[in-house]
Order: structure tokens, then sequence, then C-alpha cells
């Protein structure tokens, strides 16, 4: 697929991955890694476990994909399935049937692995991206209330208080649902945003 550069910011799957992993929670010590600590927040575990809030399996995951998916080289694969049509389909009819289901899994990943402190600064830094991509219609609908209420693009931006978890689960199903096969397009935000390669 041809890399579409925006020119300003882009969300999609891999600048949301991009900004969780600034939010982690703390790692263990050089010290307690040393001594047989493992890190329980690299990628490929936070990326399972994400996986996991709009799959309700822990089947999915892979190291080497989701290092391709973090910088906006691949779309998905059959061990991220962030391009599954069924998959997405059936996260889709599970909001509408269980939200809470679905806010109770994103608290076990927020629990697990975003560091409290800084979850506003990530709400913002969503919201400023949201703000800043100018192929979002001010029209176009985000459920991240806890009562699954839409909001436009522009009520979204005039709204001073959110939820973590009901607001992760609308930015979430937003691109899996509008930005589905446009991960690639995200690898300009990544550059501004000053992502490193590895």
């Amino acid at each position: 697929m041809k890399n579409e550069n925006h020119g300003n910011m882009y969300l999609c799957g891999c600048v949301l991955f991009f900004l969780l992993l600034q939010a982690l929670k703390p790692n263990g010590t050089a010290r307690s890694h040393r001594s047989g600590g493992h890190d329980k927040h690299s990628d490929s575990i936070v990326m399972k476990d994400l996986i996991y809030t709009f799959t309700g399996s822990y089947d999915f995951g892979s190291v080497k994909d989701t290092s391709q998916y973090k910088e906006g080289k691949i779309e998905g694969t059959i061990n991220l399935p962030f391009n599954n049509g069924a998959v997405i389909n059936a996260f889709e009819a599970l909001i509408h049937k269980d939200h809470s289901l679905v806010l109770s899994r994103m608290k076990e990943f927020t629990n697990k692995h975003i560091n409290r402190d800084v979850g506003g600064w990530l709400v913002s830094a969503i919201l400023e991206i949201i703000r800043c991509d100018n192929t979002i219609g001010d029209k176009c609908l985000f459920y991240v209330k806890s009562d699954k209420q839409a909001l436009t693009k522009d009520q979204l931006l005039k709204t001073d208080k959110f939820e973590l978890e009901p607001f992760l689960v609308g930015i979430l199903f937003f691109i899996l649902v509008e930005r589905q096969g446009k991960n690639q397009n995200g690898m300009a935000t990544l550059d501004q945003l000053g992502q490193k390669k590895s």
C-alpha cells in the first residue's frame, strides 16, 4: 500500500500504540533484570494485552509483527488482527451488546500497564492528534463515554473530562473501524513524534 503523507497528524494504530508505550508503568530496575526479573511492559506483552481488550483472547501476538506494526510498516497479520474484518465486527457487536465487558477488559489493561500519573497526559496527547488530524471530519463520531454516548469530533475537543478506560475503548474502536488498512499512513506522524527506530 502506498504511504500517504498527510503533512499534519494522523491517528491510527501505530500512533496509538506509540502513545500507550510512552504512558507505561516503569519496569524493574537494572538490578532486578540481572537477578532474573522480566520486563512486564515489553512492546510484545503490551500488544498482546491490548489485543485482548478487543478480542477477549490471549492467543494473539508476535514480537516481530509487533515491531513492524509499531513502526507503521504493516497493517496487521494473523497474529495482530487489526485488519481482520470478522474480529472487528465481533468487537463492534460486543460494544453494543456488553459494553461493560469491554470496559472491564480495558481496565485490566490500564491497571496492568498504564502509569496513572500520566493518564491525563495520554488523553491530552490523543486529543491533540485528533485536533491536528484534518482527515477526521468534524461530524465523525467517537464513542468515548461509559454510557456509549457518541461525541462528534467538535464535541470531543470541547470536552475537558474523560474516564480513561471508556476513552481508550472509543479511540481503539475508531481505529479498528475507521482506520482499518491505514496504519502505514501514521509513519509521518511517528516521525513528528520522534519515534526511535531500533
